[in-house]
């Protein structure tokens, strides 16, 4: 299967499983900043209740390969990541949304159309303070694009108090200096 097929594939197994979920990661990246490159899907999600079972059963009735015990420890314990893969090799990763800033972001996900499919991502903003944390090169690139692409429609005051609350305030001053110089 090809990147969009999966894509679509996930996105509507997420849609018939009702858990709140959003878009982040480079896909999300895509959309909101500059085309690039990625080997995954990575989405956000918040399980309570009965979400896992629903989540599971959507997910491998779309044709994933997903473990039910895996994904309830995961839930009970805490932990945040559970990966599904179709035979294709193209992931999708699930990060359980557990900080009240995870939580929060979920709240503020903005509704798009992804390969044809009507789905949720994150704020731009969110986008950008989440790949600000993860600090790594490719991540400041995607909060560059993004910075760029989205310039005069972002909330500069969500992204400066989150971004204190994150402790990323020095790195989205950077980038800003970054972006304003070209």
């Amino acid at each position: 299967m090809d990147v969009k097929t999966v894509t679509k594939k996930a996105l509507r197994a997420l849609g018939e499983a009702k858990v709140p979920y959003m878009i982040v990661g480079g896909l999300a990246a895509n959309y909101f900043g500059f085309p690039r490159a990625t080997i995954d899907m990575d989405l956000a999600v918040k399980l309570e209740g009965e979400g896992a079972d629903r989540l599971v059963r959507a997910v491998k009735k779309a044709g994933f390969e997903i473990s039910k015990p895996e994904v309830k420890k995961i839930v009970e314990v805490g932990n945040r990541f559970v990966r599904i893969s179709p035979k294709s090799g193209y992931r999708v990763d699930f990060w359980l949304a557990k900080t009240d800033y995870e939580k929060e972001a979920l709240e503020r996900r903005h509704q798009v159309q992804i390969f044809g499919v009507r789905t949720w991502a994150c704020s731009p903003e969110d986008l950008i303070l989440t790949k600000l944390d993860a600090g790594r090169g490719k991540d400041l690139d995607d909060a560059l694009g993004v910075l760029h692409r989205q310039k005069g429609k972002l909330d500069l005051e969500y992204l400066k108090l989150q971004a204190e609350r994150l402790r990323v305030s020095r790195s989205l001053s950077e980038l800003q200096e970054k972006a304003a110089t070209g």
